[in-house]
């Protein structure tokens, strides 16, 4: 839902930074239908997630967020963000 209502104020394509702190879910939801070609700073904090199912390729991803949550693995990174500077993971069971 905070996905669409960021795409009402401005397309996918010119988001650079997309803020998704206290959406509760299990997963990563919605970023897999737009397309996000300048995102480069991605912040899930306090989401509840267990895994990055859901987490596509964003090659201009550099700082991604995942504080505060069930994460377990992180596999799935260097696949889909290969140019990540900057990862927290802080408060995972990691």
């Amino acid at each position: 839902a905070y996905i669409e209502k960021e795409l009402k104020q401005r397309s996918a394509n010119e988001i650079t930074e997309l803020l998704l702190d206290g959406c509760k879910s299990k997963d990563i939801v919605g970023l897999d239908d737009h397309d996000f070609e300048k995102l480069n700073h991605l912040s899930f904090i306090g989401c509840d997630l267990e895994s990055l199912d859901g987490l596509r390729k964003l090659p201009e991803v550099r700082v991604l967020d995942l504080s505060e949550n069930k994460i377990s693995s992180l596999e799935q990174i260097p696949k889909f963000l290969p140019n990540l500077y900057h990862l927290n993971i802080c408060g995972n069971p990691i």
